[in-house]
């Protein structure tokens, strides 16, 4: 995978779509004229809008934009700090 995660074929790919619909067993057909794609990989990370406490031992977070799964339980990816003394661990979240 290449450009943002995307094969290296999909930028500025030009492709044609066929539609085709059958009504009273006679089909109708167009197709589109060429468009070219283009995707642009997404290099703005969430932003942390706000978090609460869920009890002694859990944080919800709430971010700008929807993560995956994989990163949102990922443990490395948050830190926690604490004013008052050694900053708490920071474990799996639950799947």
């Amino acid at each position: 995978m290449q450009n943002g995660g995307l094969p290296a074929g999909f930028r500025n790919h030009c492709r044609s779509v066929v539609a085709a619909n059958i009504a009273s067993n006679v089909t109708y057909m167009a197709t589109s004229r060429v468009a070219t794609l283009t995707v642009n990989a997404d290099t703005t990370p969430p932003v942390l809008l706000g978090a609460q406490t869920l009890g002694l031992s859990q944080v919800q977070v709430f971010f700008s934009e929807r993560i995956s799964r994989l990163t949102a339980t990922n443990p490395a990816n948050y830190v926690l700090t604490s004013t008052n003394a050694t900053p708490p661990p920071v474990a799996a979240a639950p799947r």
